[in-house]
Parts: structure tokens; C-alpha cells; sequence
């Protein structure tokens, strides 16, 4: 949502993959059992985490009166949702308690954190269909 160069979302989805490698000695040992025994095929292990965005930005106002001017403000916060290990051409979702070591993991808050989302547009045909049915006294 969009006002006067305010911004406000929630619940924007956003993904990032890592190679397994990478990750600090605790969240390698927490995925280890899931990984194949062959080292060879393990170079080519990668989390796959999935996250949602929640929050706002606000450009600011610098000028007219002075008690109506403010700095700007921007607030993001990433929330983990699901983690997945890609292994040996499978593709397996981890327990809970190992997600909790993995997002946090300096590395995969990093990469969470770059991550440019992609805000969905207006649904136009939602928005019609609601005005539609309160013209209709749905």
C-alpha cells in the first residue's frame, strides 16, 4: 500500500539458495545427517531458504514548516519460513528445530537480507469484485 510516498507490506515472500558448504560449523552439523555420505556428491548440496518480508518506508518530509518535518524511516523485518536441502537430486524440507540453527547463521542472514523483493502489484480484479458486491449489498 501506497501513500504519499509511504509504503507499507507484509507477508512479501522472498527465496534465497546457498551452497551447504558455506554455512558455519553449527548449522553444517545440524543439516549433516540429511546430507549424502559420498563426498563427492556433497559439493553440490544447497539450502534453498524461503522467508517473508514485513514492513514499511517513509521518504520523509524536509521542508515547509519545521514541525511538520521528520527524517526518513524504513523498518524490514525477515521472518525464516521454510528451509530446504537440495541432496543428490532430492529436495527435503528440514524439522523445525534444525530451520532455527540455519537462519541463524550469519551467512543465511547476510543473503536474506540482500535480497531485493519484488512487491506484488494492485489486484485490480479483487478490488473491482469488492466494490461490485458492496454495489450489490452483498
Amino acid at each position: 500500500m501506497r501513500r504519499n510516498g509511504k509504503e507499507k507490506w507484509s507477508g512479501v515472500e522472498g527465496q534465497v539458495s546457498l551452497e551447504a558448504d558455506t554455512l558455519n560449523d553449527r548449522s553444517r552439523a545440524a543439516i549433516a545427517l540429511l546430507r549424502s555420505a559420498d563426498p563427492d556428491e556433497r559439493q553440490f548440496d544447497e539450502l534453498e531458504v524461503n522467508f517473508e518480508s514485513s514492513g514499511y518506508s517513509d521518504p520523509g518530509r524536509y521542508d515547509g514548516a519545521w514541525e511538520n518535518c521528520y527524517p526518513a524511516e524504513y523498518e524490514d523485518e525477515r521472518i525464516v519460513t521454510d528451509v530446504f536441502l537440495t541432496t543428490a537430486g532430492q529436495k527435503i524440507r528440514v524439522a523445525d528445530h534444525v530451520m532455527l540453527v540455519v537462519e541463524r547463521d550469519p551467512l543465511v542472514q547476510a543473503e536474506v537480507a540482500k535480497v531485493e523483493l519484488e512487491f506484488p502489484g494492485p489486484d485490480y480484479d479483487a478490488m473491482y469484485e469488492a466494490a461490485l458486491e458492496r454495489k450489490r449489498g452483498w
